[in-house]
């Protein structure tokens, strides 16, 4: 009887396309929390942000500012420092959405408060309130500043405000649970609320309208999908997006009832978000469904040119 022969251990695999430049490039040195502020800042030169040195200042202070109150919590907080791609990405939705003309104190103050409001108000280790979302009713209800909307109304505006975000979730997968609900449900009763009001003739009207707005796809794909904030769990990252959109929808329609909070209605998407951020705080199983990060070899000096660290905050 012949003894069985001994295969050989399968050859390892080289990694093909994986070891390419741009490939290493893009998975190792772009994690989707750079790849937000790096597209944030792409939406501010399409809304000709960098036109001149006067309009570009008052739009950049506010992430210089959120990195360095950033950094300077984490030096407290934490053992090391690490690039602040979050606060980073913080300050441009703040400009974007404020999009301020002069550098004031009270500017400062929400950029400040934005991250303070972020290291500060914790629930398990998570921030409590989507922080773009707090600085912006902060500084409207505060500091009464205006939310004007400068990054483009054409269909064109749109599709660059879409495609960025769709690259975006391709980075992180999973996001789908917390967009495509919020879409399917605040475009439900978008038409819903059209067709009780105003019949169903408005009703396709309402829809296309939503769809040909860049901020209907900012706000879905950008703001709705912040990490820190969403839930982890599917299930409830899934009712967190129905509740947001829902809540986005219907909110306006509650504040034209009430003369007293009529003036909300401009403020409903970021007060939606906070009924999600406050509805994932109170249910403790809303975390920790996706496998951790693989932590990084140690290196010196301030984490982040290479490999990205977990976030700390």
């Amino acid at each position: 009887m012949t003894a069985p022969a001994i295969r050989a251990p399968p050859a390892r695999r080289s990694g093909g396309w994986r070891k390419f430049p741009l490939v290493v490039l893009w998975k190792r040195y772009l994690p989707p929390v750079r790849l937000v502020w790096i597209f944030l800042l792409v939406l501010v030169w399409n809304g000709q942000g960098f036109l001149s040195r006067s309009v570009a200042e008052p739009l950049l202070i506010l992430p210089l500012v959120t990195a360095g109150v950033d950094l300077a919590f984490q030096f407290v907080r934490f053992p090391r420092l690490r690039f602040p791609d979050a606060a980073v990405a913080n300050g441009l939705f703040l400009s974007i959405i404020l999009w301020p003309t002069t550098i004031t104190l009270a500017l400062v103050s929400v950029a400040v408060a934005t991250v303070g409001l972020r290291h500060v108000a914790r629930v398990s280790s998570h921030p409590i309130f989507n922080p773009a979302a707090a600085g912006v009713l902060l500084a409207a209800t505060v500091f009464a500043m205006p939310q004007p909307w400068h990054l483009g109304t054409t269909l064109t505006d749109t599709a660059l405000v879409a495609a960025l975000g769709l690259v975006l979730w391709s980075r992180a997968f999973h996001t789908w649970r917390l967009w495509v609900p919020y879409f399917a449900f605040n475009l439900g009763a978008t038409a819903v609320i059209a067709e009780v009001l105003a019949g169903p003739a408005v009703v396709t009207l309402s829809i296309q309208i939503a769809l040909m707005t860049a901020e209907t796809f900012f706000f879905g794909l950008f703001m709705v999908t912040e990490p820190r904030t969403a839930p982890t769990s599917r299930r409830a990252m899934i009712v967190f997006g129905a509740t947001v959109g829902l809540a986005a929808a219907l909110l306006p329609v509650l504040f034209n009832e009430y003369p007293i909070l009529s003036a909300l209605g401009v403020l409903a998407p970021y007060l939606a978000l906070f009924v999600g951020n406050l509805l994932t705080a109170a249910v403790p199983s809303a975390r920790g469904a996706r496998r951790p990060a693989r932590a990084p070899a140690p290196r010196r000096g301030i984490a982040g040119a290479g490999r990205p660290e977990p976030e700390q905050g």
